[in-house]
């Protein structure tokens, strides 16, 4: 005599552990590359605004030489840029986090060229500090940010 025995059929309304973890890595994963794509892209932000600020301090440095044949010693004799206060420094965003907040100086200005230093006030791997060195015989070329502190991602660009 033969006995057919019929199939138990199991109820599944759930995920196993294994299916579970799986899952789990690779939310990990993804997490992993989209937070260093984030830092990446806020960092880049941080520079782009340094940048800005020393492009437009250098067009008005080189409108106050067309102006009075000299180039500003300080960030408060070019226009738009005096704050009230004799300091050699400007901050070009009040912001609470120092990421964000840029100063502005000027360094060895003389007839024949200038030096503006953007920087901003945060710490440690956070600092950033782009110069911009200009004279008055080299051509517009010449004339480029450089990164000289801290690790950025634009710091290849010019």
């Amino acid at each position: 005599m033969v006995i057919f025995l019929k199939p138990t059929v199991r109820n599944k309304k759930g995920f196993s552990l294994i299916e579970l973890m799986v899952a789990i890595a690779i939310i990990a994963v993804l997490a992993a590359v989209a937070t260093r794509w984030y830092r990446n892209y806020t960092r880049s932000s941080f520079e782009s605004d340094l940048i800005q600020a020393l492009l437009a301090a250098r067009v008005a440095q080189e409108q106050y030489r067309a102006e009075r044949g000299t180039y500003a010693a300080t960030i408060e004799d070019l226009p738009r840029y005096n704050d009230g206060e004799e300091d050699n420094s400007f901050v070009i965003h009040e912001d609470k986090d120092a990421r964000r907040r840029i100063v502005l100086r000027v360094e060895d200005a003389d007839d024949d060229g200038y030096t503006i230093v953007a920087e901003n006030e945060a710490e440690g791997e956070w600092h950033l500090e782009w110069r911009l060195s200009c004279s008055r015989d080299e051509p517009d070329e010449a004339c480029t940010p450089v990164q000289t502190a801290g690790t950025g991602v634009l710091k290849n660009v010019f």
